[in-house]
């Protein structure tokens, strides 16, 4: 009798397979739908018919963080995520406390980019010298928008049992069959007055329910996509793998050839001779600029009110808009430069040495002349004509290109920063919460008072256009003009009645401030 050898091969244990995405149950999926609902009605009662920005906004706002930092969508905020959580309350109460057009045109837009940013932190578990990655992240989220939609319309078939599904979708059949043969019968019915005086009745008294269903629904369906789109972006989680199992069962190394994968690129893209010449071209040109205006870079009223010289608006407006826009591709120059002439293989240090520094930090310095005399003609300017929103616009965005040089100054020196990208997005957050605090209407209302006590022109007109924000200035501008005095209280109670009527869920109006 022949006997063969057997050899018995190793035991191959399967990696356990997750019923749904991310492994997550069909319990687990029915407590996260609950959640949203319950997250979609609340949030829905509190921004029904709000139609100016007030408290209902602000608790909608911190309902929402508290849910991110809970961890409703599966992500856990570091550092970053509850600086990024406090910033999107505080900018949610700038816009709930201040009853201005400035604070719902910078306050409220910039709560909910942070809201949004707080959210793909959580999910990404970005680290607060990360931010940056959040701009990837975005592009993620945009690309994961379709198969969320379609997640989020699964997840309540998957949140329910077979039996309720069955249920469901037979109630499902059942209406799609039954609405349009009640509306058949009503409009046949609909001859006799009564049972259409009757049907009218029901359709105006259900008119607000149907408004608030149907703005429900609208909110809990937004919110089940945003959760199944943060799901997506969730980093996943590699299953551990339990005792035996091996990945590699039946071939160990050495038995197949092992393919060299291609090396990521690196170095710079170009020579760095090359590009220290293109930006002496730049700064050759801002020279240019700042040694043909040397005389008129930051000139007196004396000067402008001089025979022959241009006028408050020509000094100010003449390549005023040419200049803000070379500022910034000034800028974008040095960071394109940074980019282009990336580290060597093992370095983290951008490539360029002292002179490239020094062409890089001229371009900048030249750079900061021409913005300071933006600065000063904007100035001048304001003292000929007073303050307006349009002028406070302008100040914050040279004081946001400032900064940015700054930055940029501190990148061409620390040349292996690698945080730079990060830092500029935590700027960015900063700057918003800055813009968004402002009182902009008592600012204005205040240096205008202040220009018509040293004896100019009081724009009472322009005043009235502010909300009841500016009311702090009333006793001063009774001292000038009682009359004009009178006709500005008048404006702001009406601004203040009108947000008053809003109820509680506006703040603003509410006393006097």
């Amino acid at each position: 009798m022949d006997v063969t050898a057997r050899v018995d091969a190793p035991a191959v244990v399967s990696p356990p397979v997750p019923c749904e995405r991310g492994g997550r149950s069909e319990r687990s999926t029915t407590r996260a739908l609950l959640t949203v609902l319950v997250l979609g009605v609340t949030v829905a009662g509190l921004t029904w018919r709000t139609t100016d920005a007030g408290v209902g906004w602000l608790l909608t706002e911190t309902v929402l963080v508290v849910a991110i930092v809970a961890g409703v969508a599966g992500g856990r905020p570091g550092a970053a995520g509850w600086m990024l959580a406090a910033a999107t309350v505080w900018l949610a109460g700038g816009a709930s406390f201040y009853a201005s057009d400035w604070a719902e045109a910078t306050a409220l837009p910039a709560s909910l980019v942070t809201l949004g940013a707080l959210a793909l932190v959580a999910a990404r578990r970005i680290r607060a010298q990360s931010l940056a990655d959040v701009g990837g992240a975005s592009l993620d989220a945009l690309r994961a928008l379709p198969g969320g939609i379609v997640d989020a319309a699964k997840m309540p078939v998957h949140a329910v049992g077979p039996g309720a599904r069955a249920h469901a979708l037979g109630i499902l059949r059942g209406a799609l069959v039954g609405v349009p043969l009640a509306g058949i019968f009503t409009l046949l019915l609909s001859a006799d007055s009564r049972f259409r005086h009757a049907i009218g009745r029901l359709v105006d008294r259900t008119g607000d329910g149907v408004e608030l269903a149907v703005w429900t629904s609208a909110t809990t369906a937004g919110l089940l996509v945003a959760f199944a789109v943060m799901r997506r972006l969730e980093r996943p989680r590699e299953p551990a793998a339990p005792p035996g199992w091996s990945a590699w069962p039946y071939r160990f190394e050495g038995d197949a050839p092992v393919r060299a994968l291609p090396a990521a690129p690196t170095g710079p893209r170009v020579r760095v001779l090359t590009w220290g010449v293109v930006l002496a071209h730049v700064v050759g040109v801002f020279a240019v600029y700042v040694g043909a205006n040397a005389g008129s870079l930051f000139v007196g009223h004396a000067h402008v009110r001089a025979p022959g010289t241009p006028s408050y608006a020509a000094y100010l407006h003449e390549g005023f808009t040419q200049v803000s826009v070379a500022t910034l591709l000034a800028v974008a120059c040095v960071v394109a430069g940074h980019v282009l002439l990336r580290p060597r293989v093992g370095q983290a240090r951008v490539t360029g040495g002292r002179a490239l520094v020094g062409i890089e930090l001229a371009l900048l310095g030249l750079v900061g002349i021409t913005l300071a005399s933006c600065a000063h003609r904007l100035a001048l300017y304001e003292e000929a004509y007073g303050y307006t929103y349009l002028r406070l616009g302008v100040w914050l965005l040279q004081l946001g290109v400032a900064g940015l040089l700054a930055m940029t100054a501190a990148r061409c020196l620390a040349r292996a920063w690698r945080g730079w990208g990060s830092a500029l997005a935590w700027s960015a957050v900063a700057f918003a919460a800055l813009a968004g605090s402002l009182d902009a209407d008592g600012w204005i209302a205040r240096r205008n008072v202040a220009r018509a006590r040293a004896g100019a022109e009081l724009d009472t007109g322009y005043l009235a256009t502010l909300s009841e924000d500016a009311r702090g200035v009333l006793p001063q501008v009774a001292a000038l003009d009682v009359d004009a005095a009178a006709a500005l209280a008048e404006a702001w109670n009406d601004s203040a009645a009108a947000h008053r009527r809003h109820g509680w869920r506006a703040w603003r109006g509410l006393g006097v401030r």
